[in-house]
């Protein structure tokens, strides 16, 4: 199982009295970074792929080498998952 981001962790005691920034507003918040970051990516902007690559391969890699239990076999695989994204970013949906 992948690590979840804090905020998706569900509590086990209820917050405190004091007002927290709505994780509602924060999830729309993240949700708009999202579909910005995708906008770029498919539009092929290197920034935007650039973005998406820091956002997804630590998971991605995680996942590679729990398979294959190597380390540069699993670089070799990310890298070449991240080449075939790029190059067909304009198929993306």
């Amino acid at each position: 199982m992948f690590p979840l981001p804090m905020s998706d962790v569900p509590l086990l005691f209820p917050p405190s009295r004091k007002k927290a920034p709505s994780s509602d507003a924060k999830r729309q918040s993240r949700a708009d970074a999202d579909r910005e970051m995708m906008r770029c990516f498919t539009s092929g902007d290197e920034a935007g792929f650039a973005t998406f690559y820091r956002r997804f391969a630590p998971g991605l890699f995680s996942l590679v080498y729990r398979i294959l239990q190597e380390q540069k076999e699993s670089e070799d695989v990310l890298q070449e998952a991240f080449v075939q994204m790029w190059k067909n970013t304009a198929t993306y949906d």
